[in-house]
């Protein structure tokens, strides 16, 4: 893996597990599988955002801002702002995940998990990107999505359901 490359992993790694499985009163092994579903999903909306003109504008303006910000200081409720900025509506997003089989994690959770990842997928693919450089972000995220499809290298080291991951990103980000 390249410096440039991002891992899935990388980003859960991220996630201080013991304490938001004790915010949300959930079993942490299940706060794990689930933030394999949604680092994805917002994964994904970052991508859809990226490649609309109009909406990269206002995602490498996030990035920028976020570049040098620790995720761990966004509240929640920043961080839902984010997952909505990223996903659109949670409650569809989920639906869709659900609908295409998931990864075998609840959607509830992965609900109550968009605002404490939305922050971390956004502050490491800042790192990462360098600030406004539209070039960077899209071959960031297109390495980590599709080792994230793929369950291999850049996107996860561990098998994550290639064909389920690509079904939810284009069930939820698909042109209409």
């Amino acid at each position: 893996m390249s410096d440039a490359d991002v891992s899935i992993d990388q980003i859960i790694g991220q996630l201080d597990l013991a304490k938001v499985s004790a915010e949300l009163g959930e079993d942490p092994q299940e706060v794990r599988k689930a933030a394999y579903a949604a680092v994805p999903m917002l994964l994904g909306g970052m991508q859809a955002n990226a490649q609309d003109p109009q909406k990269q504008v206002g995602l490498l303006g996030a990035l920028d801002e976020h570049a040098q910000r620790d995720p761990a200081s966004v509240d929640t409720s920043e961080g839902q702002k984010i997952a909505t900025h990223l996903v659109g509506d949670p409650d569809q997003a989920v639906r869709t995940l659900g609908a295409t089989g998931g990864t075998g994690a609840g959607a509830d959770l992965v609900k109550k998990l968009l605002p404490y990842l939305a922050p971390i997928v956004l502050g490491v693919i800042a790192k990462k990107v360098g600030g406004k450089n539209a070039g960077a972000l899209g071959t960031v995220l297109s390495s980590v999505l599709a080792g994230a499809a793929s369950g291999t290298g850049a996107g996860t080291s561990r098998s994550t359901g290639g064909s389920v991951l690509t079904k939810i990103i284009e069930a939820l980000f698909r042109k209409k």
